[in-house]
């Protein structure tokens, strides 16, 4: 909710503070303290803030394996690899080879107790290969991908990135694909700001078939002052449409609310919060869409 609203300093406020309460009652070795370390880690991803994700990740991994909490530092390392991935997702370029090595570090390991984070790994690796896999043969790994059992959650092998920039065309909620996506992680991309960000939101509805493709992509509810054709809503749409499942017995149905928002950060000189001039999508799973009259919590962002 907290990233929706643009508040990511207060959600990560909210976790320290969390942390900082467990460490008092429970031993700092705690596998929940851990947990909640990961959460920490979880909230600066969703801020922007990599490196200090990573960090928070690599720190727990290292002291579990210490410990010996191996399921522990198992997801830690799954965390390092997945946000590695997501980078790459962005820019293969620069971050594809780190990915590459964060994902195979997980999978050599030999534990057993690790065997249900390198599943996922394997997931990740499917992801990252598929970047740079052209379309025949992106269709042919898929083909031969184990087929998912009727009633298993939909397994995602491709989705490209959604990388948006301000268009030529100058209008604040008018965005168009954005021809380097590592811009979206660079401190110099030119501040494109709203005056508002109330009503800046969209649900998208879409249908995954039993060859793993999607079908029906489309804008379900919606917020009063979304742009639905040539902005950034469109583009989350056109992105969401093209991605790739695992075969499955039966087909299913997914729902997904985007949110442009930006976060409120401190201003020098004033006790007023602003937002921050450089806009971000987030992103939550709302389950699926199964009656064309279900509907999900408003989370309107504030102004």
């Amino acid at each position: 909710m907290a990233a929706h609203l643009g508040l990511a300093d207060s959600e990560l406020s909210s976790a320290l503070d969390t942390i900082s309460a467990m460490k008092a009652g429970m031993a700092e070795d705690d596998p929940r303290v851990f947990l909640e370390r990961i959460e920490l880690g979880d909230a600066y991803a969703r801020a922007g803030r990599f490196i200090g994700s990573e960090k928070q990740y690599a720190g727990i991994a290292r002291r579990a394996h210490k410990l010996g909490l191996i399921e522990i530092e198992g997801l830690a390392l799954l965390r390092v690899a997945t946000l590695k991935t997501r980078l790459a997702e962005q820019n293969y370029t620069v971050f594809g080879f780190a990915a590459r090595r964060a994902i195979d570090a997980l999978i050599a390991r030999r534990e057993p107790a690790l065997q249900p984070y390198q599943v996922a790994g394997r997931q990740l690796s499917f992801l990252l290969a598929a970047q740079t896999t052209p379309g025949p043969e992106l269709d042919r790994l898929i083909k031969r991908y184990p087929r998912q059992p009727a009633g298993a959650p939909a397994l995602l092998l491709y989705a490209p990135a959604i990388a948006l920039t301000a268009s030529s065309r100058g209008s604040g909620n008018r965005f168009a694909p954005n021809s380097n996506p590592a811009a979206m992680f660079n401190t110099e991309m030119p501040p494109v700001a709203m005056g508002s960000y109330v009503g800046q939101w969209i649900d998208v509805a879409f249908a995954i078939g039993t060859d793993g493709r999607i079908s029906d992509a489309h804008i379900s509810r919606h917020g009063d002052h979304v742009a639905l054709k040539g902005g950034w809503a469109e583009q989350v749409v056109r992105s969401v449409s093209v991605r790739r499942y695992a075969p499955q017995v039966q087909p299913s149905y997914g729902r997904e609310r985007y949110t442009f928002t930006a976060n409120m950060v401190a201003v020098t000189g004033s006790r007023l919060m602003a937002r921050d001039p450089t806009p971000r999508l987030v992103r939550a799973d709302l389950g699926p869409e199964t009656t064309a009259s279900m509907t999900a919590p408003n989370l309107k962002p504030a102004s």
